[in-house]
């Protein structure tokens, strides 16, 4: 999979160095919860047909509860952190709208760590790599600035490292797992070309 993201980059900057009218730009999207924030950052190539989109995101979460009859207090840190690149085809519409369709590679890391109290800890990682289809919907505000909303179904495999560790240091149980899954990403970009 390392050499399948390689091969796309190198695709992308190929495609670059052909295109007579490119611009580069800086993108993000921002999504925050009580508990949860997850931000991505980009550097969207745009030229007439193609968008091409080399990113990084990362989000964490963090909760701390107190069980009402044991007095008992618990916390859980999460975070996850990923590497890609999109490359669309540019779909022209009317006046300041456009779509563009494609697809997303990239890798993951997610860090979990689980405090149970006096039952011990969990700490758990999980790497891997997704791809999938996306599309999106655009408006240019502006030649400089414009405001899309993404879709992606993504398909994630990776491996899943799990280990349990006892108030006195014992590791209890360690387990390695292959994953597979499909999730589904929706986000709101904004980019700024210069």
């Amino acid at each position: 999979m390392k050499k399948t993201l390689l091969i796309a980059c190198s695709s992308s900057l190929f495609i670059l160095g052909t295109a007579n009218a490119t611009d580069v730009g800086i993108g993000a999207s921002i999504n925050t919860t009580e508990e949860t924030s997850s931000y991505s950052i980009s550097v969207p190539i745009r030229t007439s047909a193609l968008l091409i989109e080399p990113d990084i995101s990362f989000w964490s979460q963090e909760s701390d509860s107190t069980n009402n009859i044991t007095g008992a207090e618990t916390g859980m840190n999460y975070s996850y952190t990923g590497i890609g690149v999109g490359l669309f085809a540019r779909i022209p519409l009317t006046g300041a709208m456009d779509a563009y369709a494609g697809g997303r590679l990239g890798y993951f890391n997610i860090q979990s760590d689980y405090d149970y109290g006096v039952a011990g800890t969990l700490t758990r990682e999980t790497s891997g790599y997704s791809v999938g289809p996306a599309v999106g919907l655009g408006y240019a505000v502006n030649d400089s600035f414009s405001v899309s909303v993404q879709t992606g179904l993504y398909f994630n495999s990776g491996t899943d490292d799990e280990e349990s560790v006892s108030t006195t240091g014992v590791v209890t149980s360690s387990t390695s797992d292959n994953i597979e899954n499909t999730s589904t990403i929706s986000q709101i970009y904004l980019r700024m070309f210069f």
